[in-house]
């Protein structure tokens, strides 16, 4: 059987990221080493609030090779449009100067050619994103009370600010500020290349048993010292620095952001080249049937507390802080999000 799927949806912008933050413009801090970060929250009058617009289509084939066993594959593609990025951003005019409102204050623009990095910073609905990728599934019934499914699932997921950073990745990496940088895809932090899983089902008289196993290749990272004000990607503001110390550096190495971290005038790493190690995940969910359409369940997440991390970063996505350890003159990535903890839910199921 063919089978395929098209359409468009919309999602909408948390309510938290209706607001805009502030810091000084050249104008007004001329030595732009001395400006820091000064922050100061304001909203919009009229914040121009876009919906996120997905289109979703997908291909597959089912096949079934004999009595028991279902064979599947689906081709799928996701394009947003509007994707909710950080961003700086106000209208100029033709000789480059901010349009200033009756307040006195910017005009938000999310236009590209608009991009400034003095101007506010704040949420903006002008990221793309491109997911696709392509499922394979067996489903089998060995007996009456036995049944298993297989599957693998490659994806490639990129889209232009995948998650809350200090600038755009177009810019932060590249130094770039034309509309065609600031419009480049990198790898989402969900982008799993390769995930594969197993579930089985064996029933034993009121005892059903349904264990299941999710593999992954590994989650994209990146963060380079651009992100959050370094003259490189492999250098960020050291947040001790003394400038009356000369033993003090004013920046940290990052020596995982040199293509070789013996040759720093190799290159660097392109934003999110960098991985996580492969994930294992072993569940367990117990349910026995103690009366007519009532079972009572135990379900075991992670059964064998594996700790494995899904994310390093340099510093908090969210609020720019430096995280990384310092050792000496350097700053390394440290674990940000690991796998979800063992843990038990138990409880009781009751059809009506």
């Amino acid at each position: 059987m063919l089978r395929g799927s098209a359409g468009q949806y919309v999602e909408f912008p948390r309510a938290n990221l209706i607001a805009a933050q502030y810091q000084a413009h050249p104008s007004e801090t001329p030595d732009f080493a001395e400006w820091g970060w000064m922050w100061d929250m304001v909203y919009f009058s009229d914040f121009p609030v876009k919906p996120q617009i997905d289109q979703a289509r997908e291909a597959g084939v089912e096949w079934k090779v004999d009595d028991s066993t279902l064979l599947t594959a689906t081709w799928f593609k996701r394009e947003s449009d509007q994707m909710t990025q950080r961003w700086h951003g106000a209208l100029h005019d033709a000789s480059g100067e901010w349009i200033l409102d009756g307040n006195g204050n910017p005009i938000p623009s999310d236009a590209l050619y608009d991009f400034d990095e003095f101007a506010p910073c704040w949420f903006a609905a002008n990221g793309t994103g491109t997911t696709r990728g392509v499922e394979v599934k067996v489903d089998r019934r060995m007996s009456d009370n036995l049944r298993a499914w297989a599957s693998y699932t490659y994806l490639n997921a990129k889209a232009t600010s995948p998650q809350d950073n200090s600038y755009p990745f177009g810019y932060g990496f590249l130094n770039q500020t034309d509309p065609a940088s600031l419009g480049q895809e990198f790898p989402v932090e969900w982008s799993q290349k390769h995930t594969a899983a197993f579930a089985l089902r064996q029933k034993v008289g009121k005892l059903t048993v349904d264990p299941w196993v999710t593999y992954g290749s590994g989650f994209p990272y990146g963060q380079s010292g651009l992100d959050i004000g370094g003259s490189d990607p492999a250098h960020v503001p050291n947040p001790d620095w003394d400038p009356g110390d000369l033993t003090s550096p004013e920046e940290l190495v990052v020596p995982e952001n040199y293509a070789d971290p013996n040759n720093p005038l190799g290159g660097f790493v392109d934003p999110n080249s960098l991985k996580t190690d492969k994930n294992l995940t072993v569940s367990l969910n117990l349910s026995y049937d103690i009366g007519p359409g009532r079972q009572c369940y135990l379900q075991i997440y992670n059964l064998f507390d594996r700790d494995d991390v899904t994310s390093y970063v340099l510093y908090h996505p969210n609020t720019g802080a430096l995280l990384g350890e310092i050792v000496g003159d350097t700053a390394r990535y440290v674990p940000f999000s690991r796998m979800p903890p063992r843990f038990f839910a138990f409880g009781i199921r009751q059809e009506i």
